[in-house]
């Protein structure tokens, strides 16, 4: 019913091509800017560079030297202009990053498999974990979170000389992210969109609007973390330290929404619609006042989560049991 004929063709836009700017600023660290320009779809050859722009930053309506560090609460102003594509222009306020707090964690469901040659013990770890990260909101504002989660090794590669086995470095994975377990990051899915079959998968973005200005507490959960170890063979202390390193962003509003329309174009029943033709296509978010681009800024908090007393434990009993 929905089928037809087809004509490929080259449209006629009588648009100017207008500068395009891109960054991501976070607090602490130095800013960095992408400058491009617009071009027609269809021009499969186009060259996006600009070659003649020039770039200005400002904190707190104070024009600053390119090597400035953001702090939080600063306001970044960016101003660039071509004389080949004009001017653009973009504004953001570095959000303050909030106090968060490992309630628990739970890892269970331990497998252990493991060897010993040249001295050394090699196993694997896999294990499910289960923990809680409560976030205290500050009140008086919408705020807006980005969820991020890694494994990390103190593993310095420095082992004794009697081994030349390249494979005997130690890692940590933490598997498979239960996004299902934890209802806010699917806050921004409606009734409609679960229907059809729309899900969290790969979106850790979130606001403040249920718990403005309170405590809220996310459920986390990941199947199949792995950790990978090589220690002494009669030395489980020399188990390296590893586990869970917890990156809790508070975002800007323009980060957010950039990610919202990513989702509702990936994701999405809008996008969905829009793709075959029964819908218009979404339109891009930006804040940037040539309408191309993202400026967005965030602010990290760093906790981790030391698995290796619960590694030790694990190698200890299936040591027993052989």
């Amino acid at each position: 019913m929905l089928t037809g004929c087809y004509h490929e063709f080259t449209p006629e836009v009588d648009t100017k091509p207008v500068l395009c700017m891109n960054s991501l600023i976070t607090a602490g660290e130095p800013i960095e800017v992408e400058l491009t320009h617009t071009w027609l779809y269809s021009d499969q050859n186009a060259d996006c560079r600009v070659s003649d722009a020039r770039v200005s930053l400002y904190a707190n309506d104070v024009e600053v030297a390119s090597d400035y560090i953001p702090r939080e609460g600063d306001r970044i102003r960016i101003v660039a202009s071509s004389r080949a594509y004009g001017n653009a222009e973009a504004e953001v306020t570095v959000p303050y990053a909030v106090e968060a707090k490992v309630l628990e964690s739970r890892p269970d469901h331990a497998r252990v498999g493991c060897y010993e040659s040249n001295g050394l013990l090699t196993a694997d770890v896999t294990f499910d974990m289960n923990f809680a990260l409560a976030i205290d909101d500050p009140a008086g504002a919408d705020n807006y979170y980005l969820y991020e989660c890694m494994g990390y090794s103190s593993f310095d590669g420095e082992w004794p000389d009697y081994t030349d086995y390249y494979e005997d470095i130690s890692y940590f994975n933490t598997g498979i992210f239960r996004y299902e377990a934890e209802p806010i990051f699917a806050e921004h899915i409606d009734v409609l969109e679960s229907v059809t079959g729309s899900d969290a998968f790969g979106f850790t973005f979130f606001t403040d609007r249920q718990f403005q200005g309170s405590r809220y507490t996310l459920n986390l959960m990941y199947s199949g973390a792995t950790a990978h170890i090589t220690a002494d063979a009669g030395d489980l202390q020399s188990v390296p330290e590893c586990g869970f390193e917890i990156c809790l962003y508070s975002v800007s509003a323009s980060y957010y929404n950039w990610a919202n329309y990513c989702w509702q174009v990936d994701s999405g029943l809008l996008g969905e619609v829009g793709d075959v033709g029964l819908g218009d296509p979404l339109q891009a978010y930006s804040n940037v006042s040539t309408g191309a681009g993202v400026v967005a800024a965030r602010s990290a908090a760093v906790y981790r989560i030391d698995m290796s007393d619960f590694l030790r434990e694990a190698l200890e009993q299936a040591l027993k049991k052989e």
